[in-house]
């Protein structure tokens, strides 16, 4: 977990409640976790009717929630509100004035719903002198696992060999779509078994032969028939298998195979740790890669699937359809030789 939301949680926990709250961050996992906890702290629930207002950006000017934030509470310490798409609020500058002076006996949570915000307006400064700021940084793909496999310890339940991978590589480093099908895993699993990839699978549907992990495999292991068989049937279903997603992922694939190239040597503990990976199961595989693909066809493979995101992107080409584009990909890294005779 992010150190910075433990920290803020463990005050609100406390009962230390800032004045205002500006959460940041187009992921709501941990924004999400502490406004849950804000209104469990700040309110009981006899005093939430008339102390509490959720309130939408979209539909809320800036004087509004100004007006309410300084009125007094109604039977109870505390009023609290809360702004969803705060970014989107007309007169923002307002919320700069109000922070100067914040009403004592008003909480405000304002949910910044950008990747970032820049810390050198006053808004951010003040809203950080004046109470608490938290605008998490985003895991990197090789943290994503680690992240994985300290959510499920937390709910006191077991991962088997590969799952975090599994999850990591389809799913991806959206935290709130990463835990929610996680917890989704945890409601269909008894409680007395491991989470497997098998129950990946099977519960956040995916297709246990034709899927990302199958086609990676395919290529890296030198095995072009089933690579394009696997391709064609996931092209069959464009919308749920979006080639840039497929991209991400073989760019992921094949940069781990570099790395084990540069790493081999360094110690099995230290090659895990650069590969991002969390158990030695993949190293044979990821061996058997390096030997298929030299060091420079590696280089040369990452260099095609950066392009080719470009054109998917509609950058670079004007007439072949997504599934060509991506299907010409394989062909020049599977049949690089018969592609550059054509």
């Amino acid at each position: 977990m992010d150190r910075e939301y433990l920290n803020i949680k463990k005050s609100i926990e406390n009962g230390q409640l800032a004045p205002v709250y500006l959460l940041v961050g187009t992921d709501s996992f941990y924004a999400d976790r502490l406004v849950t906890l804000i209104q469990d702290k700040a309110l009981d629930e006899s005093e939430r009717a008339f102390n509490e207002f959720i309130l939408l950006g979209d539909e809320t000017e800036a004087g509004q929630l100004i007006d309410q934030a300084r009125q007094y509470p109604m039977m109870a310490q505390r009023r609290l509100i809360i702004l969803k798409n705060a970014q989107n609020t007309e007169n923002k500058k307002l919320f700069e004035k109000y922070l100067e002076n914040p009403t004592e006996s008003t909480i405000v949570v304002l949910l910044w719903r950008t990747d970032k915000l820049d810390k050198r307006k006053r808004l951010y400064k003040l809203a950080k002198e004046k109470g608490t700021v938290f605008s998490p940084r985003s895991l990197y793909e090789n943290q994503l696992p680690q992240w994985i496999q300290n959510y499920v310890s937390s709910k006191n339940r077991q991962l088997g060999r590969g799952a975090d991978l599994v999850l990591a590589e389809y799913i991806g480093s959206d935290l709130a779509k990463l835990s929610s099908e996680i917890d989704k895993l945890l409601h269909n699993v008894a409680e007395s078994e491991a989470i497997t990839p098998e129950h990946v699978f099977r519960y956040i549907g995916i297709s246990r032969d034709f899927n990302v992990f199958e086609l990676n495999k395919a290529i890296g292991l030198g095995k072009p028939d089933k690579a394009f068989l696997i391709a064609n049937h996931l092209l069959n279903n464009i919308k749920a298998n979006d080639p840039i997603f497929l991209i991400g992922a073989m760019f992921s694939y094949f940069q781990k195979a570099l790395i084990f190239h540069y790493y081999k040597s360094r110690g099995q503990k230290e090659l895990l740790q650069k590969m991002g990976l969390s158990s030695p199961f993949f190293l044979k595989e990821y061996g058997q890669v390096a030997k298929n693909y030299p060091v420079t066809e590696i280089r040369g493979i990452l260099k095609k699937l950066s392009q080719t995101d470009l054109k998917l992107k509609g950058l670079g080409q004007d007439k072949l359809s997504r599934e060509e584009i991506f299907l010409q990909l394989l062909v020049q890294i599977l049949h690089p030789t018969a592609f550059s005779a054509n």
